[in-house]
């Protein structure tokens, strides 16, 4: 009824003797919440096994209704001597943990064997805290060392002033005014130092002429302007 397409991991199952819980056995180490019995869903739990103890013989391993030795009884709260009128309790001291309880009382830790999945994730779960714990001692340091760092990479703004007007203006394209003007042409940057001898008698030759063409240009622009008498027909 168990081992379905619907429960895939189910590898078998076995009753607990008349109680109404069985014992699922999966394959692997996930436990699902929940399997399906034909139609109906049932909650799925981590199985904890008990440690049966006998109140009548007081020895663990077995239950009171099939005590082997039904005759030899021991007190139960003590486990020590038969009970009677005259029979004086001892402090009681249980048998799985040596506690001072009762033997199989439900507050005993060792009452239930602990699965392995859970020791598992107890033993993984102490691991990390571990872990973290040591780790805490060296993140504690980064703020320290992050803010030293900042200290030093920062420009104070009277430096970032200073570096901004020592900064020198670019010449070489034209300003807003140039542009008003009809000035569209860049500026070349000015140069100092003189120049060499036959560039500087090139630059003579060639203002020469351009004031030679200047005035001629000059003359023709006069001579247009005067008008000219018609010559008479004979």
């Amino acid at each position: 009824m168990l081992r379905t397409p619907r429960n895939p991991t189910v590898l078998g199952a076995r009753p607990i003797k008349n109680a109404t819980t069985i014992v699922i056995l999966f394959n692997g180490l996930k436990v699902p919440n929940y399997v399906y019995c034909r139609p109906i869903m049932h909650r799925c739990t981590l199985y904890k096994r008990q440690i049966d103890t006998c109140r009548n013989w007081g020895r663990v391993g077995h239950q009171q209704d099939v005590c082997p030795h039904p005759t030899d009884k021991v007190c139960d709260q003590c486990g020590h001597g038969p009970p009677g009128p005259d029979h004086v309790c001892f402090a009681p001291k249980c048998a799985l943990c040596g506690g001072a309880h009762v033997t199989g009382d439900r507050t005993c830790r060792s009452h239930y064997q602990v699965p392995y999945l859970v020791r598992r994730r107890r033993q993984r779960r102490r691991r990390r805290n571990k872990s973290r714990s040591s780790r805490v001692p060296a993140a504690s340091l980064l703020p320290a060392a992050n803010t030293q760092s900042t200290t030093t990479r920062a420009v104070p703004p009277q430096d970032q002033a200073t570096q901004g007007s020592s900064r020198a203006p670019d010449t070489s394209k034209p300003t807003w005014v140039d542009k008003v003007a009809g000035k569209g042409e860049t500026r070349a940057p000015a140069r100092s130092g003189s120049l060499p001898q036959p560039v500087g008698d090139k630059i003579q030759t060639l203002e020469r002429e351009n004031a030679f063409l200047c005035k001629v240009l000059s003359e023709i622009k006069a001579l247009l302007k005067t008008p000219q008498p018609r010559e008479q027909r004979e």
